[in-house]
């Protein structure tokens, strides 16, 4: 039976960044701008994720809300305008200004009946709600303010679903983008709302997936739209178990556990062994600019066919056309795909591919002082795409577990690895070159404590201790007590996470006493 699952844009952020999952997801299904499937497939997982309507058309289980109308009038008047329906784009007459009590308290409190009403009728269509996926930067105030106002009324209305949110984390340093003072404000009373309301929080940072796009994919200005397009494939490595059936005789995949199908929740118990500790840390590898030359692959069919079409560069020298290869279920098929994957610009082996994954430089977010050996992981996935090999990706699991990886010592279950053959789909804007394989890590590791404390518990620290800035947040409803609050569970947060590495749990000194 199909689990449905929402995903919900918040902010504009959250809306541009969730379009291009859409875009990404359309890829990867073959459906075009208007939620026509090009091509006929067999396999109708994805319709986890979409809704088929009596003309044949998929229409994403997608809300995209913003209090600034100008957001969803550009969506609207974009060329993937028809691929949404228009009950599912909501809006209201008057943004945030970057306040998260804009968004929590006033405007946003004015918008989420009609959220909340709309979500109704649409999980009434249901069969089988398996749960949410929130997207939303939070440096704004309808990214912040307006999320952690619906996610308090998700944990009412659908208590026992799953929630797994994308938070986007703004920009730290003054030389980027960041143009909004009070960001470190807005940052830490959402972290603080999300360590109950959300199952699982997958952080990204402006900061470092800018690094990422400048250094790795050769970008010398990189925009937010490079920026989505990469955080983009982190996002549907994570839902391709949920909306790709993989192949019967494929092993150490997630979903392949005792032949059952996995859930949101699957997620969860394999990530997040206390509920306050679900802070993930995303990595993707390899990242190869375009300007190598391309391999394009198009899975076809169930029975692990490949078409492969254009020049592949076979020697240094020399160029050969390979018009197409289908079918090539021959001895030599292996031979042949190892050939093309070594003769290509960006061959990596998954050898290498993994160890990428789990060093700091393709972390999405930025954790300078990570330790390898301090900080320790409570469960990592692992998504593999494209041609990769069971073994060759356990050999690499038993080289790193020990030094690279390594775990935290009550820890009884470490990876949990899962393989698709076809490739993570490439949009025609994507910066990022296509690979024969990749894989997509996501981390709980105890390191995070480090990136919170400095971008979000310093920043905010330097601003509240001056009393900057606060009679905006207080003019909207917020109360004085409600900051204290905030920060000392924050200050929590850290204690939880060095409870983790020690016998003995940290002593807490009670306001009672």
């Amino acid at each position: 039976m199909a689990k449905e699952i929402v995903t919900i844009n918040v902010g504009e952020g959250g809306i541009n960044f969730g379009n291009t999952v859409w875009r990404q997801y359309n890829v990867e299904h073959d459906i075009n701008q208007y939620g026509i499937q090009q091509t006929q497939r067999e396999d109708n997982t994805f319709l986890n994720f979409y809704n088929e309507t009596e003309s044949g058309k998929y229409i994403p289980r997608t809300l995209m809300i913003d209090t600034d109308p100008d957001t969803i009038n550009r969506l609207k008047a974009s060329n993937h305008s028809k691929l949404y329906h228009n009950e599912y784009l909501i809006s209201e007459k008057e943004d945030a200004a970057n306040l998260y009590t804009r968004g929590h308290y006033s405007v946003g409190k004015a918008l989420i009946d009609e959220i909340v009403n709309t979500l109704r009728n649409m999980v009434e269509a249901f069969d089988n709600l398996d749960g949410f996926i929130i997207n939303h930067a939070i440096g704004g105030g309808t990214g912040s303010g307006l999320t952690t106002l619906m996610l308090e009324r998700l944990a009412v209305d659908y208590r026992k679903k799953c929630k797994i949110g994308f938070p986007i984390y703004p920009f730290y340093t003054n030389h980027l983008r960041s143009n909004c003072v009070i960001e470190p404000y807005n940052s830490l009373l959402t972290t603080h709302q999300l360590l109950d309301h959300n199952e699982i929080s997958i952080v990204f940072d402006n900061n470092k997936i800018y690094d990422l796009c400048k250094n790795k994919l050769n970008i010398d200005l990189p925009s937010y739209h490079d920026m989505n397009l990469l955080m983009a494939k982190i996002e549907s490595s994570f839902t391709s178990p949920l909306r790709l059936k993989y192949e019967e005789d494929m092993t150490g995949g997630i979903n392949c556990y005792d032949n059952e199908e996995i859930h949101l929740n699957g997620y969860q118990t394999i990530l997040v062994p206390f509920p306050r500790l679900h802070f993930m840390i995303p990595a993707l590898a390899p990242l190869f600019d375009n300007n190598y030359d391309n391999i394009h692959l198009l899975y076809a069919g169930n029975k692990g066919k490949i078409l492969i079409d254009g020049f592949v560069r076979m020697y240094r020298h020399n160029n050969y056309l390979m018009d197409s290869v289908q079918n090539f279920e021959s001895p030599l098929y292996e031979d042949l795909m190892n050939l093309i994957y070594k003769s290509c610009g960006n061959y990596k082996t998954i050898m290498e591919i993994i160890d990428d994954t789990l060093t700091v430089d393709h972390f999405m977010i930025d954790i300078d002082d990570f330790d390898y050996e301090e900080d320790k992981y409570m469960g990592i996935v692992l998504n593999s795409h494209g041609f990769t090999d069971a073994k060759e990706i356990n050999s690499a699991i038993c080289a790193y577990k020990h030094h690279k990886a390594c775990f935290v010592d009550w820890s009884t279950c470490t990876f949990h690895v899962s393989m698709d053959h076809r490739p993570i789909g490439i949009l025609p804007d994507d910066t990022l070159d296509a690979s024969l394989a990749s894989v997509a890590m996501i981390g709980n590791n105890t390191g995070i404590w480090r990136y919170f404390q400095r971008t979000i518990c310093h920043r905010y620290d330097k601003l509240y201790s001056q009393q900057a800035f606060t009679h905006w947040i207080r003019g909207e409803g917020m109360e004085k007590y409600e900051f204290e609050e905030a920060r000392q569970n924050l200050e929590f947060l850290r204690k939880d996470y060095l409870d983790v590495l020690s016998e003995q749990p940290t002593d807490f000194e009670s306001d009672d006493d």
